[in-house]
């Protein structure tokens, strides 16, 4: 039941372990993609995504009444540390990659402007954590 629920978190979570845990040198070369900052506006993306999946599963979730009761709180918590740990294993653990102070801030601000557009309903219906 409980991975019924939080099916979105989960695979959403499984693609940023991914995408971020390809070695650098297997990443197209930079010039390719000539916008600013471009790899800040996919960690903001990715993590904004990746709160407004957990905001609803763990709402819908019924094993554990803890997340459901405080699905909020939990959700930012859940994209903060996933953030950060990714960042630390890219720096110590992933060939040719770097954790980056600025990829863990995108990450975060992306966490929690997520957590606003869910908690405000500024979102299309369907991503409320009210359907």
């Amino acid at each position: 039941m409980f991975f019924q629920h939080n099916l979105l978190t989960l695979i959403w979570s499984m693609v940023i372990i991914v995408l971020c845990c390809i070695p650098g040198k297997e990443f197209p070369d930079s010039s390719f993609f000539e916008v600013p900052h471009l790899d800040k506006i996919v960690h903001f993306s990715l993590y904004f995504v990746l709160i407004v999946f957990t905001t609803k599963d763990f709402l819908k979730q019924g094993k554990w009444r803890f997340l459901s009761k405080h699905h909020i709180f939990y959700s930012l918590v859940y994209g903060i540390m996933l953030g950060i740990t990714i960042e630390v294993v890219q720096h110590y653990f992933i060939p040719f990659r770097d954790g980056n102070l600025l990829d863990a801030m995108a990450n975060v601000l992306g966490s929690i402007l997520g957590l606003i557009f869910v908690r405000y309903k500024l979102l299309p219906n369907y991503f409320l954590v009210n359907n």
